[in-house]
């Protein structure tokens, strides 16, 4: 495998692009898989790519709420703390 990083860059960290958050990455890609389903003309695949779409929706909610309930136990003890 080639090493594309830069000197001093962590690993697992790419230089290519600017990191989104979860949930961004999976809307977009639902973005782009439900304009894929308009333009096939199978109803079957069409069927799949709808199905895509709703799974990666569903996975970009999970991944905020995940994010949110993260941050409430955090606030809650800053409050508590002053």
């Amino acid at each position: 495998m080639i090493d594309t990083r830069h000197r001093g860059q962590r690993p697992g960290h790419s230089s290519v692009g600017i990191a989104m958050k979860p949930s961004v990455e999976c809307r977009k890609l639902a973005e782009v898989l439900r304009e894929k389903a308009t333009t096939v003309e199978d109803a079957e695949l069409r069927a799949e790519y709808q199905y895509l779409v709703r799974g990666f929706l569903r996975l970009a909610r999970q991944f905020e709420q995940d994010m949110e309930a993260k941050k409430l136990p955090n606030q809650r003890s800053r409050k508590a703390a002053a």
